[in-house]
């Protein structure tokens, strides 16, 4: 299943919450501008991740990579906190 559904949400800024798989291409226009990305994911995602990384950094992206714990773990202050570590740096 390749199809990609786009669903509109109207909220104080209206966007897109675009649902599917190899979605990498819709990535470039939100980037525009930017020089410097994150790729914030799960140990059970790195794969992915990774071949994320290997896109941006085609096209001239500075990326940096932060794993988070799985699920709950991730949502403590602690990993909040490592996360903006890393962003900073």
């Amino acid at each position: 299943m390749d199809e990609m559904c786009r669903i509109g949400v109207q909220a104080e800024r209206a966007y897109d919450v675009v649902i599917g798989r190899e979605l990498h291409e819709e990535l470039l226009p939100l980037l525009e501008g930017s020089a410097k990305v994150a790729v914030i994911h799960p140990p059970m995602l790195a794969r992915r991740a990774q071949s994320l990384h290997h896109f941006l950094g085609d096209h001239g992206f500075s990326v940096t990579m932060i794993a988070v714990p799985d699920a709950e773990d991730a949502k403590t202050v602690d990993v909040l906190a490592s996360c903006w570590q890393a962003l900073g740096s």
